[in-house]
């Protein structure tokens, strides 16, 4: 997702059109309602980013858009979470995916 919101930022310069990426963890929605077995998914390491009320979602969006930024993270484990993997992907990765969803064999 970022790189292809980073080539539409290239396409889209200069014509007045801003374009902002925005990441979050779980957001309490009726969406893991509505789809069982998505809750499961989520690694287990993301039970360590706060969930966010939709308002809070928005807020934050409305922030970005407003002050031409062109990356907005909330909240801030998860800001965390993605430093460290900029730092040491290979360790951040390990554990998504050892705490991550396990097929059924």
């Amino acid at each position: 997702m970022r790189g292809f919101t980073e080539a539409l930022r290239a396409d889209l310069k200069g014509s007045g059109v801003g374009v902002t990426l925005f990441e979050c963890g779980v957001v309490k929605t009726p969406y893991w309602e509505h789809n069982p077995g998505s809750r499961e998914r989520v690694p287990k390491m993301g039970k360590l980013v706060p969930e966010l009320t939709p308002d809070q979602v928005a807020s934050a969006i409305i922030g970005g858009i407003e002050h031409n930024r062109h990356y907005v993270v909330t909240p801030f484990m998860m800001k965390m979470t993605i430093l460290q993997h900029a730092v040491a992907p290979a360790v951040v990765q390990w554990l998504m995916t050892a705490t991550g969803y396990k097929r059924p064999r």
